[in-house]
């Protein structure tokens, strides 16, 4: 999908093109966190018992 930008001056347009590129490798870098989360989960399971008993008894 194409982005169509209207920028107010040339501060504007060089705020978003740096913006942009610092958006997506801040959403890359947090993927990839969860992604390591997400298998120091599966690779331990006292954390997975510690997590059970925390979240034992809340609310469905």
């Amino acid at each position: 999908m194409d982005k169509t930008y209207e920028f107010r001056d040339k501060s504007d347009m060089i705020r978003t093109t740096l913006d942009d590129p610092r958006r997506a490798l801040k959403a890359q870098h947090l993927e990839e966190s969860a992604l390591l989360y997400a298998e120091l989960y599966d690779e331990d399971a006292a954390l997975q018992a510690l997590t059970e008993l925390a979240v034992d008894g809340w609310p469905e």
